[in-house]
């Protein structure tokens, strides 16, 4: 698959058109979000539009509550005030696996992949649809089911493929190198059909070499017009991929800005640096 097809694996199963920057289908709001844990207040008033085609870092010291905001857009927690917008949907307090199927996906520190199930099968259990799990539908209607489960196993494939995996699909996820696991856990993502990905930490504990493969996917997937909000330490990874980027502290966004203008806010930097 090429950027210039600009192709979306969707959760129906198969493969269609993106819609490109315009981004009405994917676009992400959040408005408002606060959250306490008992006395302490960890998100004070979060807002942001994640713009489509556009990848935005979220930066900021330990504790400053980034990955809160990944769980409150994700449907991982409920927020105590403020609502999150999906495809002009209401989806604030969702559970996370009804948001993900509509197309916002969230990856974890730990890339989470099922070590015993080979490339292709890890992809295949997300690309799955209600319908192809049900033991009713399974049992009444086998061939049905059958297709659709040939239809998965295809959007799994271009999946692994489009993240540099297809020569290892056939591969035990548990044998993959760290780096390749980390692609694994993006590709499915894909599979489920997620125009708009939360990556946390995409690039932690990878050598040059496998940020470098991290961030030519990236790249590709922002080229295809898809929104990307990351957590990332690695400020290299930040300034070359990033064209926008919010910095949180105790859950208030100090900064928005190119990399470059954030990055040169001496303030920030002690911040950040705990200088």
């Amino acid at each position: 698959m090429t950027a210039e097809k600009a192709l979306v694996f969707s959760r129906a199963g198969h493969v269609s058109h993106s819609t490109g920057r315009d981004g009405g289908s994917s676009r992400l709001v959040a408005r408002g979000l606060f959250k306490r844990f008992g006395s302490q207040e960890v998100i004070a008033g979060f807002d942001h539009d994640l713009e489509p085609g556009v990848v935005t870092g979220l930066v900021g010291p330990n504790g400053a509550g980034k990955t809160t905001i990944f769980n409150l857009l994700s449907g991982g927690l409920k927020p105590d005030s403020g609502t999150v917008t999906f495809a002009d949907q209401d989806v604030t307090g969702r559970p996370m696996h009804v948001v993900s199927r509509m197309g916002l996906g969230r990856s974890f520190q730990d890339v989470r992949v099922f070590p015993a199930l080979d490339c292709l099968d890890n992809c295949a259990l997300y690309a799955q649809t209600v319908r192809e799990t049900s033991l009713v539908r399974t049992l009444l209607m086998p061939r049905s089911t059958a297709r659709l489960s040939g239809v998965s196993r295809q959007v799994a494939t271009e999946a692994v493929e489009f993240v540099g995996l297809g020569s290892k699909k056939d591969n035990l996820a548990g044998s993959l190198s760290y780096a390749d696991q980390k692609l694994l856990a993006i590709a499915r993502l894909l599979a489920i059909g997620a125009t708009t990905l939360l990556l946390d930490e995409p690039a932690s504990g990878l050598d040059r070499r496998g940020v470098e493969k991290l961030m030519e996917v990236i790249r590709r997937l922002r080229d295809e017009g898809r929104t990307i909000l990351l957590i990332e330490h690695n400020l290299d990874v930040v300034r070359e991929m990033c064209q926008k980027v919010l910095f949180l502290d105790r859950g208030r966004v100090l900064a928005e800005g190119t990399p470059d203008d954030v990055f040169a806010r001496t303030e920030l930097a002690e911040l950040y640096f705990g200088a």
